[in-house]
């Protein structure tokens, strides 16, 4: 039983607790000792193979009133992400509704670090009130540091209600020492697992079924030392034999010996169809009937074998030759670990090397055949069949990356030899979609590179099919739309379309979106809605999240047209259809939108709510999102005057970036550091961030934050003739680039840039026309942030227009944002109002007047009415009143002579 369709395909047979045999013999002193040591958070088995480890903890929890989850690991359990996937599984096969946090943080593209992982497991896990039982069995297979460290944070701090028990070959590097010493740790080992004289007297009657001589006893436990596994294999070679005598005076000394002689023994007492099916399987890991029969050989020449599968498993279950199953139905089994090495070697010294990997390639044939892929996989390259794991992997890929499976791809390109894969155009292109999976953009340009020189130098016939040629086309056409060449994104792309197989749905929509977002860089905005729209219309056949794809597409687009309303509405579907099918990534991008677009509509109640959700789901699904949902969510709080929120927020972005080595990340989130420290008053921070900042070339923007956009700020702040010329070089190219490629998101602040800089330089009609410009852009969206974040200089600005009865509604909309707006209120209060203004200005207001109710109190002093001042300043009567309640309210006034009277007293207002 296999998950192969989940995001990460689970063996569930892995998640059964071995069942008890019927004749094994019960060892109440250990079973004592694991009850009365059930407070403590762990219980480490270590000893050899074969003394009864597995026994004994299935024996304890089958007879334990606690939930018991059971997790068999083996070899291919290395990954964290695997082994997370199994650990959780586990716990859900008696807790369904815990760990889901933990495990969504696994469908992402790149793992979160690892502390974070373990703090968010030990919180899932923290959610478990009654106490419970988890059995880590065969722990020793398991050789990644991420894993033990893992366990190690766990061990750490344990959840009060989990009973970890690690069975092991050898002691793992867990923190034991600490453990020991606080007495959170109980261990059975080697000592206490060898039978006695009398246990070995009792064992040995029950497996045989008849009383046994002391001195045979006495024979079997000197040679065997107590092991158990040696005492069963011994006890069936004597079962119904008449020559004991021999047999035991044959067993070699040294018992590292003996199960080598008595498996021999048992052996060639099996029936010779048995022998075959025994020693065919012998390289499963795990086997079921059909398997069994796929694979036997009869005597070791061609044919197949005389009984069925079916019939092989009974009788294995009937002599309790060390079979083990592993679901309810036993439809699956494995052998005892130590009966399996022993096979094996007996296999090694009856068959030729190539024999054993012609078994190897029928078990990989029989795994592939029934979509069992990692066992296949595992298979062909134990026989060094190269060319049928590279099939495998060629002919599998397309279903892995539907399901959105990548890191299973991952892992896949990991097993493969290195230098097969570079000589192989598909696997290059498949490695090339990973890395734009994962956002490795270089690594995806240089793997494009290796294609076309393979191409270029042994022919297009290298590229085996259309549709590959295709998917290389679709790879290309993304280039060169991140290198700004629209029209040559939109032959490539409409090309790749025509070659690419309708049924490789992740291909496709990747290839539609690129379409989609060139036309919408030459200004065909029609053409790139059509084609999403369109393709929405057939998505009848395909997933939901290829549907949620290309809606994620209509909202990009929407983004950089500044189509703030459509993109509200889009996001609010999309976000819809994540709720409705458990979407995780389309949840996160949805509230990603939602909140950048209320952000700039200067809605940032609404926008604080979406994106923190975004930052939460997004740390676990992509990480641009969680980037740039971080850095929006830190202006959210900034402007809302939370400054230690704004911070945390923009530290968690650079802890994420140390942790991960992601050296790109660290540059963009020290440029957002310095965009905060700029809006926080620490312009020296900023300006030696600015000093030592080098520009990346220019490329198409998507998403939220720009550094290029903080550097320029800087640098108009520093008020330089040097910082002014850097500052209107760098912004020139960004209005050339962004014009050309049409992100009128980006030029929206571009333009508000330049017309302060042309103004603070007395460029004043250069400026109003750039001011102008990004009016016309921001309008239609209803976009009211752009302004306010760059502050007093911008206010002035616009003030202008409303002093020489040129501004439009917007801009007094705009306007009285302004006059509401904490952040600004902090950065435009009147030095009048400041502790050096006067003898009565030792007061300071707690809540200072923001500039609009400054103003609207010098029109007051002389006995203006509502209406009058509303004339004056181009606002509603209604508003006026609105900032007189204000004014009375923050002044301790009850009419407007008093608050009047009160702004002299403060040097608020003053008589000069």
């Amino acid at each position: 039983m296999s998950d192969e369709n989940a995001p990460i395909p689970l063996t569930r047979t892995k998640l059964h607790r071995p069942q008890v045999a019927g004749d094994h013999l019960h060892r109440q002193r250990l079973v004592d000792r694991l009850d009365q040591r059930l407070h403590r958070p762990l219980t480490l088995i270590s000893a050899p193979a074969g003394y009864g480890k597995s026994t004994l903890a299935s024996c304890w929890v089958e007879r334990s009133n606690l939930p018991c989850a059971w997790l068999s690991l083996d070899d291919s359990d290395n990954d964290l992400r695997l082994f997370l996937a199994y650990f959780i599984a586990a716990i859900q096969s008696i807790f369904p509704h815990i760990g889901s946090t933990t495990r969504n943080y696994l469908k992402a593209t790149n793992l979160p670090p690892e502390a974070l992982l373990a703090n968010t497991l030990l919180n899932d896990l923290d959610q478990i009130k009654g106490n419970y039982i988890l059995v880590l069995d065969d722990y020793h297979l398991i050789t990644d540091k991420k894993i033990h460290d893992l366990l190690s944070t766990i061990l750490s701090h344990p959840p009060g209600a989990m009973h970890l028990v690690v069975a092991t070959r050898r002691d793992p590097p867990l923190p034991m020492m600490e453990l020991r010493a606080r007495g959170q740790m109980t261990e059975i080992r080697v000592q206490d697992l060898r039978f006695s004289a009398g246990e070995v007297t009792l064992f040995l009657q029950q497996v045989m079924g008849m009383q046994v001589d002391d001195r045979i006893a006495a024979v079997l436990e000197k040679k065997t030392e107590g092991w158990v596994a040696g005492l069963r294999l011994a006890a069936l070679s004597l079962r119904e034999r008449t020559d004991v005598d021999r047999i035991l005076g044959n067993l070699p000394d040294d018992n590292r010996y003996v199960m080598d002689y008595i498996v021999s023994e048992v052996l060639s007492r099996q029936p010779p169809a048995i022998q075959d099916y025994l020693l065919s399987t012998a390289l499963l890991n795990r086997f079921c009937a059909p398997l069994c029969e796929a694979i036997c050989t009869a005597g070791w020449e061609p044919g197949t074998c005389s009984i069925t599968g079916s019939e092989f498993i009974e009788q294995l279950e009937k002599s309790n030759l060390f079979v083990i199953p592993l679901d309810d139905q036993r439809r699956w089994y494995r052998y005892h670990h130590l009966f399996q090495q022993l096979l094996q070697r007996q296999l090694e010294k009856r068959i030729r090397p190539g024999e054993i990997a012609a078994l190897h390639k029928k078990a990989g044939s029989w795994f592939f055949q029934n979509d069992l892929l990692d066992e296949a996989l595992h298979h062909f390259l134990a026989a060094g069949d190269i060319t049928a794991a590279i099939n495998l992997v060629k002919q599998s890929r397309h279903h892995v990356t539907d399901q959105e499976q990548w890191h299973r791809l991952d892992r896949w390109f990991g097993l493969l030899p290195q230098e097969a894969v570079e000589q192989d155009p598909e696997l290059l292109i498949a490695k090339a979609w990973l890395a734009e999976n994962r956002l490795q953009i270089p690594e995806m340009i240089k793997l494009i590179d290796q294609v076309e020189a393979i191409v270029a130098s042994k022919g297009s016939q290298v590229l085996s099919s259309a549709g590959l040629a295709g998917e290389l086309g679709a790879l290309k056409a993304a280039r060169f739309y991140m290198e700004g060449v629209g029209e040559k994104a939109i032959s490539l792309s409409q090309e790749a379309l025509e070659k690419i197989s309708l049924h490789h749905a992740s291909e496709r929509a990747f290839a539609l979106l690129v379409l989609s977002f060139a036309y919408q860089m030459t200004g065909s905005l029609r053409d790139a809605q059509t084609v999403l729209y369109n393709a929405l219309e057939q998505a009848a056949a395909y997933s939901q999240t290829y549907r949620s794809r290309l809606m994620f597409g209509l909202c990009f687009i929407s983004w950089l047209e500044t189509d703030l309303p459509g993109l509200l509405q889009m996001a609010a579907k999309v976000l819809d259809l994540g709720s409705k099918h458990d979407l995780l990534e389309s949840i996160s991008f949805a509230d990603y939108f939602l909140g950048i677009a209320h952000y700039r509509r200067n809605e940032v109640e609404i926008a604080e709510k979406h994106l923190v959700s975004a930052v939460k789901e997004g740390r676990a699904i992509n990480i641009n999102t969680f980037v740039h949902s971080s850095y929006a969510l830190a202006l959210t709080f900034q402007v809302q005057g939370r400054q230690a929120e704004a911070q945390e927020v923009a530290g968690s972005v650079m802890d994420h970036a140390l942790k991960t080595g992601n050296s790109a990340l660290v540059q963009t989130a020290r440029a957002f550091h310095a965009e905060l420290a700029d809006r926080q008053g620490r312009s020296p921070e900023a300006l030696r961030w600015a000093q030592g900042y080098e520009p990346e070339p220019l490329a198409p923007m998507l998403r939220f934050y720009l550094p290029h956009l903080t550097w320029t700020k800087v640098l108009l702040a520093q008020n330089t003739d040097t910082a002014r010329r850097k500052a209107a070089d760098m912004l020139d190219k960004m209005s050339v680039f962004f014009t050309s490629t049409r992100n009128l998101a980006v030029l929206i602040d571009v333009k508000l840039r330049q017309a302060l800089l042309w103004d603070g330089q007395g460029e004043k009609e250069t400026a109003r026309d750039a001011l102008q410009q990004a009016i016309a852009l921001a309008q239609p969206g209803g976009q009211i942030r752009p302004f306010l974040d760059l502050g007093s200089p911008m206010a002035e600005l616009l003030g202008r227009l409303v002093d020489e009865n040129i501004a439009s509604e917007y801009i007094m909309q705009v306007m009285e944002a302004f006059d509401s707006d904490k952040a600004f209120a902090q950065s435009a209060l009147p030095e009048e109002i400041g502790p050096a203004a006067g003898p009565a200005s030792a007061e300071v207001l707690f809540d200072p007047l923001t500039r609009r109710e400054i103003e609207i109190l010098r029109f007051m002093s002389p006995g203006l009415t509502n209406k009058e001042i509303a004339a004056k300043l181009f606002i509603s009567p209604e508003t006026v009143k609105k900032h007189t309640q204000s004014i009375y309210r923050k002044l301790k006034a009850s009419n407007r002579r008093q608050a009047v009277d009160r702004a002299y007293q403060l040097g608020i207002l003053s008589t000069g």
